[in-house]
Parts: structure tokens; sequence; C-alpha cells
């Protein structure tokens, strides 16, 4: 995209004499006319042959769209890598403004530049690397040159026995470190921190396996990332623990080594982090993507550099519906839940607790997981005619702060059912404006959010009988969800707190079976295993986790009821159930 070039004066008249001529920019420290009296002799062909391309002249009918004229062949004994013909964008004419944050974005890169001279002055042309061709940014060598030095000192300081090695993250096998302190002590939590962890000796010979995880512990995503994050130890520690993965090839077992960034909430930080573990980190797999938004912005990684990736967090359709073949996903699809959550309402008119033809008020979030929920709903109200009817659908942005509005108009569609789609920050922001509305309806749910602790301590007993379709309850009657749940507390000094440890501890335990089925930490071997995977017993609904051909999986969902007193119920279905719902919602 054309830049106002920066040059003044008579720079800029001097530019302007040769107009519309595209010139590969061979600029130093902002001086122009200085590079380009300089290369007067090799600029001068190029001069004529744009004057002859772009016919050049007098009057109304001279073209006036600027075309690239090729620089001539470097005079003989000189190479493009010259300074002298090679220059970074980011140096030229001392950009400014808008201009100087974009040349420093493109910085990043060896990107070239181009100037693009008219009668109306100079602009600057930013464009992609030419492969092969011209040096290294100074940047870039800056940076090399420190990291060779860095390793240098390294060298140096092991040599005469001083040096300290860095801890492998969540733990090597057979360590004996409370849980809370190896996870402030050996988690990497900034990239600088990770890229430390992840460069020990032993990554470098081979004796671990080095996992990628990237998910939010700060930012408006920081409390499910962290629930997360915690699986995700507890399971490598485990693994652990009993030796490792078993690695056929290498004859031996290997502890899992974790190489954690922090993505802040942030998608295009979650996306670089990911590309950099599996490019300069090396690991074997990447499980992140907490958030559909998150999620999206990670799995396009997954295919580019040929490297598993299993989500614990995402699981909207747009997600899985592109043809990646290194994506997996322990989450069932977000239809699904919209699909489930109509069952249960249906069901509960058949119990005769809700009567047919009840109105639905529904409120989703504007991201594709919102667009699959109403999918669900709507596609279950198609197949069973004359239950209820929906008579509102809005859309809503993430993370919004004022609500007022869209409850105002739920309160004149005078809907039964309000059923709204939305992260834990949302729902907790507009049911406390639902409820100072003194809004009322016969059922209430906000999706996959419902039971949390956070949400009860913000809003106390206004969140009493919400219901949630979830993917995982700590209350599933299945012997290993019980133990699950001590090793959980006793791990991190709480409980789980909704469905969020569960998938992404699961994800860890499908990522070891598939390394020891493929019996090799080859990416094609793993990614081929993981497909083939079937793990039993399963935390999840079900007790089996297999994963579809689209690489998620598809287990069934439960609904839980908030009760009085912190209670929380699983009330469908049935033969999960542990205790009744409550339908229709008592007033206050």
């Amino acid at each position: 995209m054309p830049k106002r070039c920066a040059c003044h004066g008579r720079d800029t008249r001097r530019a302007a004499r040769w107009r519309r001529v595209l010139l590969d920019c061979h600029v130093l420290s902002g001086h122009c006319s200085r590079r380009i009296r300089r290369d007067r002799a090799a600029v001068a062909p190029v001069m004529a042959a744009g004057r002859d391309a772009l016919g050049l002249g007098r009057g109304k009918d001279r073209d006036r769209s600027p075309q690239r004229v090729p620089w001539p062949a470097p005079p003989e004994g000189r190479q493009h890598s010259d300074r002298r013909f090679a220059t970074p964008c980011r140096r030229t004419c001392r950009q400014r403004g808008r201009t100087r944050r974009a040349i420093d974005r493109a910085g990043k890169l060896p990107v070239y530049c181009a100037v693009v001279c008219t009668d109306r002055g100079c602009e600057v042309e930013v464009f992609g690397r030419k492969e092969g061709a011209y040096g290294m940014m100074r940047r870039q060598r800056l940076r090399l040159s420190l990291v060779c030095l860095l390793c240098a000192l390294g060298l140096v300081v092991a040599a005469c026995g001083g040096a300290a090695t860095p801890t492998p993250t969540t733990g090597a096998a057979g360590s004996a470190a409370s849980p809370t302190k190896a996870t402030s002590a050996t988690t990497a939590t900034t990239p600088a921190a990770a890229s430390t962890a992840s460069s020990g000796g032993q990554a470098a010979s081979g004796d671990v396996i080095k996992i990628g995880v990237v998910l939010p512990i700060t930012g408006s995503e920081a409390k499910p990332g962290q629930y997360q994050k915690e699986g995700i130890e507890l399971a490598v520690k485990q693994i652990n623990d009993q030796g490792g993965v078993m690695v056929k090839s290498l004859g031996k077992k290997l502890p899992i080594q974790i190489v954690f960034y922090d993505d802040g909430s942030d998608q295009a930080k979650s996306a670089s982090l990911v590309e950099r573990a599996m490019s300069s980190d090396k690991v074997v797999a990447v499980i992140g993507g907490y958030s559909t938004a998150l999620g999206q912005a990670q799995s396009v990684m997954a295919d580019r550099y040929q490297t598993v990736w299993i989500t614990p967090g995402a699981a909207a359709s747009s997600i899985f519906s592109q043809g990646y073949q290194w994506i997996f996903g322990t989450l069932s699809p977000v239809d699904q839940l919209g699909y489930t959550t109509m069952q249960f309402l249906g069901w509960l008119v058949d119990q005769g607790k809700l009567t047919k033809g009840l109105k639905i008020a529904l409120v989703v979030e504007n991201t594709d997981h919102g667009i699959d929920y109403v999918n669900g709903i709507q596609q279950w109200i198609k197949e069973h005619p004359g239950y209820f009817t929906v008579v509102m659908n809005e859309k809503f942005e993430l993370n919004s702060t004022d609500f007022s509005g869209l409850l105002q108009k739920v309160q004149a569609a005078n809907a039964d059912i309000f059923l709204a789609d939305a992260h834990l920050p949302d729902y907790i922001t507009m049911h406390r404006q639902y409820t100072q509305l003194g809004l009322y309806h016969q059922m209430i749910s906000y999706g996959a959010r419902g039971p949390e602790a956070d949400a009860r301590k913000a809003l106390g007993d206004a969140v009493n009988y919400i219901f949630a379709g979830i993917w995982w309850s700590s209350r599933l009657p299945y012997p290993q969800v019980k133990q699950f749940v001590q090793d959980y507390t006793a791990f991190t000094g709480h409980a789980p707190d909704s469905w969020y440890a569960a998938p992404a501890y699961e994800a860890v335990r499908a990522l070891a079976a598939a390394i020891e089925q493929a019996g090799s930490l080859d990416h094609k071997a793993i990614r081929d295993a993981l497909r083939q995977v079937d793990l039993k017993p399963s935390l999840l609904p079900g007790q089996e986790l297999k994963f579809q051909q689209n690489g998620q999986v598809k287990t069934p969902f439960v609904i839980v009821q908030n009760k009085p007193d912190g209670k929380v119920d699983i009330v469908y279905p049935q033969d999960s159930a542990t205790g009744d719902p409550v339908a229709p919602i008592p007033r206050s």
C-alpha cells in the first residue's frame, strides 16, 4: 500500500522530476538525494526505460498510473546484498506517524520497498520478501549476533561449572515438588521464559517430548485458560511420575516437557505463539485455543507446519469444517450444545413441568460459536413442531459492558424462556443487568456457562436455577471422574470449576496414547495414530474419547442446574442425573 514519503525540500523536488517511475528503495538514513546522486549512473537507464514505458510527456492525455521498472543489474563485482542495494524499509526516509508504524510492522521481516515518484510527490510502497534476494535486516543481524553471544557465554559458564540448567516445565519424571511450587517455579509464562525452558540440554539431546501449550492466563479468558492449563499440567505430572511415554523407536520412555505461552486472550498473539512453538521450539504437538476466537487464530498453523494441534476449548464448526488435516478437538460441536439444550426443554414439556407453545428469546455472541448454538436450537425446533417458538434472535459483541438496550428488547419480546450463549465475562455482566432490570423467565440459560464459581461469587443467589449445557461435570457418576476430582484438588488446592479442566486433561492423555501407538516422535505418525485413538475409560460423558473424521470428538453434553446454597446438580440426561430439575424457575 503506498505511503507518503517523508523526504522534504530538494529531495522531494528531485524525486518529483522523475515522476511516476517505480524504483527500488536504496535510501540511507533519510537522505534521499544523497543516495540518488551517488547512484545516478545506475538510475539513468531505469529513467530512460521508465519514460519510454509510461509515455511521459506534457499534456492531459499523459498516463498517470505508476508502473514498476526493474532495477538494472548491479555493477560488475558488486552483489545485491551490498548495503547500497539493500536498505531495509524501516530505515527509509525517516518515516513518521502511520507510515512509520506500517514500516515498523513490515520491518519484522526482510521486506523491501519501492518509491513511487509522481508530479505530486514521492510515495513509498512496501512489498514482500524477495526469495533469495538482497540481505538480511540490521535488526535480524543484531538478533542473531546476540543469540550467538549468549550461546558463547553459556558455553563458557557451563565449562566453568556454574551454569544453572533450565528446569523442564511441570516437572520431569520423578519430581516430588509440591504442585503449587511446581507451577510457579517451572512453568514458562512468557515467550522469553518459554524459549529458555525449551532450550535445555534434555530437549537438545532428545531426552524429552516437547509439547507446546498456548492458553490465556491473562486477559478476558484468563480464568478458563488457567483451569485448562492446570488440567494439562496434572496429566503431564501423572504421566511423568510413571516414567513418561514409551517411544518404541528409541527403546525407552521419555518424560513430557511443556513449552508454555500465555497469549493474553489476544488472537494475533495467540497465532504467532503457536507458530513460534511449532517452527522454533520444534514441539511434537501444540495444545491450546481456549474460545472460538483464539481457536480459529491458532488452527491455521497446524497444516502449515504439519504439526498436531489439539484444542480443549474451541468447538465451533468453522474450525473443523475447513478440511484441515492436523487439527483435533476434545469438545463436541457447539450446535450439539444448542440441540441438547432443546432436548432438555422438550423433555420438561413431556414431563409436564413446562407447557407446549412457549416463546423463546435468543441472545447470542456475534461469533461462529453463537451461530452454531442457534443452528442447533433451530434444528430441534424444526424437527419438533409445536413445542416452542423463537420470537427474538439477537447478537451482541464479545466483552460488552452494557446490555441494557438488548435486555430491553428481551423484555419487549414477552418471551417465556431466555436462552443466551455467552462467555464467562459476558454471562456475569449480562445477568447482573438482567437482575437489575427485574426480568423474569420460566427458564434461563447462558449456553455452556452457569455453574462457575466466579459467577456465584459475583452474583450470589441471582445465579440460582440457571441451567447450562456443559461438556463435562465433576458430578458424573464415573469412578475415573471421582479419582480425577481428588487428584486435581490435591494438585491445585481447589476443586474443578465447571467443565474446563477435564477436556484439557484428556487432550494430554490422547496425545500420549497416540505417541505410544505411533512408536516414534515423527509428526505424521503421531497424527495418524491420533486419528485411531479410542480412549477408554474417558472422563468425558459416555466414557469414550474418539475423534471423528474432521478431528473433533462427539461426546454427549450434560445439563446442570444451579441450586440454592451453592449446589449444582446434573439434571439431564436421566441416567447421569444427581437431582431433579426445577422448572419453571420460582419468582424471587
